[in-house]
């Protein structure tokens, strides 16, 4: 499910525990309209708030992209970001870029690489 459709159950959740908190029915089990107890009414509310919260935390989070290698635009070295410090060429001792950035800018270099293969 994406995260329009877990928003969307979490809102009606939410939704569902206010209506009957305040004197809504609800269908339950398909015992038909009834008037549920307050703890359903807390339950639906604190479960549609949870969604909520965790749908957010969760495709922000995954919306993040991590620098996996880099690669100096001096010296040409490719390296695991993660064995940088704060991402410094250790030889050069400049910042360096992303993969992806640095064939963006430097294209000539990824067609010879796909000339030698």
């Amino acid at each position: 499910m994406n995260s329009f459709g877990w928003y969307f159950l979490g809102i009606i959740l939410f939704l569902d525990g206010i209506w009957t908190l305040f004197g809504g029915k609800t269908s339950f089990k398909g015992k038909g309209w009834t008037h549920p107890s307050i703890e359903y009414s807390i339950l639906m509310i604190f479960i549609g708030s949870l969604i909520l919260v965790s749908v957010k935390l969760y495709f922000k989070n995954k919306k993040t992209k991590i620098t996996e290698y880099s690669k100096c635009p001096n010296c040409k070295t490719a390296y695991d970001y993660q064995k940088l410090n704060k991402g410094i060429c250790p030889k050069c001792h400049i910042q360096t870029i992303d993969m992806d950035e640095y064939y963006k800018q430097f294209p000539e270099e990824l067609k010879d690489f796909r000339e030698q293969s």
